[in-house]
């Protein structure tokens, strides 16, 4: 699996999709559930088919996706100013795919802290 796809752009723009992947960290949220449990969880999926192209996915990595083991996350991101070389774009993305690593994971992390907590008590 490749961490980063660069999809298509906008139309009217130099924005294009860029589809990012992360591993999942161990570890357990607020109500003491694995980070890979409560993702898996909230049933997650990718956008890209499955296939050998450059854009595709083997089904082996899809199944990571689903199985809560690595966390996709679409961005978008303007790669075309001053940046007219592959290595150029290459850098860009290296250097955006750090931030979008943080962000990603303080999303996940905020949005399932607290899965998975029952309380007895009423």
């Amino acid at each position: 699996m490749f961490a980063m796809y660069v999809l298509d752009g906008d139309k009217k723009s130099s924005h294009y999709r860029v589809i990012m992947h992360f591993p999942v960290s161990g570890g357990n949220n607020s109500a003491g559930i694995p980070w890979q449990v409560a993702l898996k969880s909230t049933n997650p999926t990718t956008v890209l088919p499955i296939g050998a192209a450059a854009w595709e996915i083997s089904e082996a990595d899809k199944l990571l996706i689903e199985d809560g083991r690595v966390l996709e996350y679409p961005v978008t991101l303007d790669l075309e100013p001053g940046r007219d070389t592959v290595e150029k774009v290459s850098k860009a993305l290296q250097r955006a795919y750090g931030r979008a690593r943080t962000e990603a994971r303080d999303t996940m992390a905020r949005q399932l802290r607290w899965f998975g907590l029952t309380e007895n008590e009423v």
